[in-house]
């Protein structure tokens, strides 16, 4: 009986032995599976590397373009703007020069002018001024002598003092 319970043993053995294999082929099946399920992970992983290095290499050189033509763009504008500035320092600088001679023309035609109405009072202070006389030469508290409108009670014109005369002449 013993070789028997040993032979049963060993049968018993030989069965679980058996089921042993056959779970360790279909876990060895199965860690196939897996690794060629990692394989094919590794090798798509490589192709989304070498596609976004692909793509990267793409949006850097995207990237270089752009920035020589924003570094371009603003040559231009600066170069526009630097043409702009002159341009307008150029026409104030005009535009001083023809404000200093309307200046000049200004004063030489205020002079003259100045002259005018002192040569005017000097002829109205010689001739004979009366009474009913619309316009005529008033002497000033500060002793400055004016033309003056002695109807108005205010200085005359020089429009005025001109229109007089014309026709005071023409009488």
């Amino acid at each position: 009986m013993e070789l028997r319970s040993e032979f049963e043993f060993l049968k018993q053995e030989k069965i679980q032995l058996g089921m042993d294999v056959v779970l360790l082929k279909k876990r060895k099946s199965e860690l196939k599976t897996d690794f060629q399920f990692l394989q094919d992970e590794k090798n798509n992983l490589h192709s989304d590397i070498e596609l976004f290095n692909k793509e990267k290499d793409k949006l850097q050189s995207d990237i270089e373009f752009l920035n020589e033509e924003k570094a371009e763009f603003i040559r231009s504008v600066t170069s526009d703007v630097n043409e702009s500035f002159y341009e307008r320092e150029k026409m104030i600088t005009e535009i001083k020069e023809m404000n200093q001679t309307l200046v000049a023309k200004e004063r030489f035609y205020t002079e003259e002018l100045q002259e005018a109405r002192q040569e005017l009072i000097k002829v109205m202070v010689s001739e004979k001024v009366t009474r009913q006389a619309k316009i005529g030469v008033k002497k000033m508290r500060n002793g400055e002598q004016v033309l003056w409108n002695f109807r108005e009670g205010k200085r005359a014109s020089l429009t005025e003092v001109i229109r007089f005369q014309l026709n005071r002449a023409n009488k």
